[in-house]
């Protein structure tokens, strides 16, 4: 498992190809591995950009809310379609961010195909006056 490295545009525009797949701690490539998570910090705005190669695909978002009842809730699944480039909505912080320890804060995210995967997390900047 890895710390994603979360990409804030500066305001004259950043190349998010220069950030795809990048390490929390710096310029270490991030590795893909089937049914493997990986983290990102989540303030509940950041935005995912996921490319994906041939062969579609499931993202997978731990849930750490329970339900009424005090019961855990299911993982969100999300299916990611095999040769596109897609932007997905932010997820909820009270849903999906772990609650305690060195990963709190923290959503982890899986897919079962890592064909041609690039995944970029992107938290838009404050506003430019």
């Amino acid at each position: 498992m890895a710390k994603m490295h979360v990409v804030t545009p500066a305001g004259a525009g950043t190349d998010l190809a220069d950030h795809d797949n990048l390490q929390e701690d710096g310029a270490t490539a991030l590795v893909w591995v089937a049914d493997r998570a990986h983290k990102y910090r989540n303030t509940g705005v950041e935005m995912l950009r996921i490319e994906k190669g041939a062969g579609a695909a499931t993202m997978t978002v731990t849930t750490h809310a329970p339900d009424q009842y005090g019961l855990p809730l299911p993982d969100r699944t999300i299916a990611i379609a095999a040769n596109s480039d897609e932007w997905y909505a932010p997820l909820s912080q009270g849903a999906h961010n772990e609650r305690s320890g060195d990963d709190e804060k923290y959503t982890s995210i899986k897919f079962s195909n890592i064909a041609g995967l690039k995944v970029t997390i992107v938290k838009p900047p404050e506003t430019v006056r």
